[in-house]
């Protein structure tokens, strides 16, 4: 996976499409040390003989009480995507949970993985849902995303179709009032980022394009900045920031990215760092990635976390056309 060409043949196979991590693996951080302090060793490790043992990784981190609760992908022995539990006390310490899903209740056979999880206060009461890529049955790509909720972030519904569409890494926010739903997807072999709105019964409006990058691009990372959302897009050589116009399509938020890989020097367990998730109820700005070694390796993504400096990060950022 040398390039976004190759890059972007291997999302449309279903045999590894959520490996595809891994064509950036021969990048390291370059720029942006100033930004991150990454951690030394992983918090959530790849285990032999196991569900978990060639990768684990996409987390999504949210509390629950007092508790960090992490949902992330597994791939293992049998070769299948599925989303797992974690949870810890702190930003570190996790034990591994189990699945989610009772897999004889699902709805599809296919691989599950991408998690998203977004936490709802009403009158003071906590609920939570779940967003996620899934791929059906027969399909050869991930074909859909589906939602579940939980009353407390630990035992999950059995989840149900949102919509129809090549669809990888969902993030769901709020915007303007509305719940917005955004993701990348293929069209015609090329990489885009999609957005639908989610209506109050449940269901999504039809999707649009808001972004149709000329390089090749995967994963997704939201924060939010003087309140305005910030979206984080892996790319082919970097992490880049956007944000939203008031048509409500992506522009480019920063003049140069906000992190950039270099060349490895040595053998890490997190020479490329990707699938980031920005845990904005951390005590300290947090983001949770996904690390794997070096260009090549087909097997041993693992997950990390790092702190970075939020006053720094705003300072890249130019928000004047953010809306």
């Amino acid at each position: 996976m040398v390039n976004s060409k190759r890059r972007k043949v291997l999302i449309a196979s279903v045999a590894i499409v959520a490996v595809l991590g891994l064509g950036y693996a021969w990048k390291s951080n370059l720029w942006g040390s100033e930004l991150f302090d990454w951690g030394s060793d992983p918090v959530i490790r790849i285990q032999p003989a196991s569900e978990d043992s060639l990768h684990v990784e996409y987390p999504s981190v949210f509390k629950v009480g007092d508790s960090n609760v992490m949902l992330y992908s597994g791939y293992g022995d049998d070769h299948r995507w599925r989303i797992k539990l974690a949870t810890a006390q702190n930003d570190t310490d996790y034990i591994k949970q189990g699945n989610i899903f009772d897999e004889k209740k699902l709805p599809f056979k296919g691989a599950y993985a991408f998690p998203f999880v977004r936490k709802n206060l009403t009158n003071g009461v906590a609920t939570y849902e779940l967003y996620f890529s899934v791929t059906e049955d027969g399909a050869p790509t991930y074909s859909a995303i589906y939602r579940s909720s939980s009353v407390n972030g630990l035992r999950w519904e059995t989840p149900k179709k949102l919509l129809t569409d090549s669809a990888l890494d969902p993030v769901v926010f709020k915007r303007n009032g509305h719940d917005k739903i955004i993701y990348t997807a293929m069209l015609n072999g090329d990489n885009v980022i999609k957005s639908a709105e989610l209506k109050a019964d449940g269901s999504a409006e039809p999707s649009r394009i808001i972004l149709s990058p000329i390089a090749g691009i995967y994963t997704l990372g939201i924060l939010h900045v003087d309140a305005k959302p910030v979206l984080v897009v892996e790319t082919q050589n970097s992490w880049d920031a956007y944000c939203f116009d008031a048509s409500d399509n992506l522009i480019v938020a920063s003049q140069e990215p906000i992190f950039v890989f270099g060349d490895v020097a040595e053998k890490k367990w997190d020479g490329l760092k990707y699938g980031m998730y920005f845990f904005e109820d951390a005590s300290t700005p947090t983001v949770y990635y996904n690390g794997i070694e070096a260009h090549g390796v087909e097997q041993g993504g693992q997950i990390g976390v790092a702190n970075y400096d939020l006053d720094s990060l705003t300072s890249k950022l130019n928000l004047t056309q953010c809306q």
